[in-house]
């Protein structure tokens, strides 16, 4: 029943939960401490917190801990701080455990003026039915870079993948179909 109740404290009162796990570090400053009270600064949005909190999970025998990175990088992401997101990206393997993390690195890297390397980690994400959202990104980059005809080709990929599903799964990928279909109508 205690259970209960903390759970719909925590929805009602998030900053409730945020206390908790404040004083729980007060006491015992230990890497996992430290990553909880971050993860639940990402869950409510406040990535500066977050990451305050990241970075000191991040020091002694963990400064190397991938996957603390890999939620750093994120949330550098989210703020926009692109040089931190690509020095985070240099510290871990994305391309064989944090696939979901090379678009965020790859568009830290156009941000950067990187143009040539964002291109190649874009196109590491265009495999055949998957990373839709990841591949229209790949197509708005190519359409950026002036390289019409590669973006068109990963477009009709994308809206022939989806023409060829259940529609289930056509729904759920509703707007990466409206979007590549106005996209290539504009190229």
């Amino acid at each position: 029943m205690d259970n209960a109740l903390d759970s719909i404290n925590a929805v009602v009162n998030p900053t409730k939960k945020i206390k908790d796990l404040e004083q729980k570090l007060s006491f015992s400053e230990t890497f996992q401490n430290k990553i909880n009270l971050a993860d639940e600064h990402l869950e409510n949005q406040n990535f500066e917190k977050a990451i305050e909190f990241y970075e000191k999970a991040l020091q002694g025998k963990y400064k190397e801990h991938p996957y603390t990175i890999n939620k750093a990088l994120k949330c550098y992401y989210k703020i926009k701080d692109f040089k931190k997101v690509i020095e985070y990206a240099g510290k871990i393997d994305l391309e064989k455990t944090f696939r979901d993390s090379l678009c965020f690195y790859a568009i830290a890297l156009e941000k950067c003026n990187f143009l040539d390397e964002a291109e190649i980690q874009f196109k590491k994400v265009d495999k055949r039915y998957s990373n839709y959202p990841e591949r229209l990104e790949l197509s708005r980059f190519l359409i950026r870079r002036d390289k019409k005809e590669a973006a068109k080709s990963v477009l009709d990929d994308i809206i022939m993948e989806i023409n060829n599903m259940i529609e289930t799964n056509k729904r759920k990928y509703k707007y990466i179909y409206k979007e590549s279909k106005l996209l290539i109508r504009d190229i």
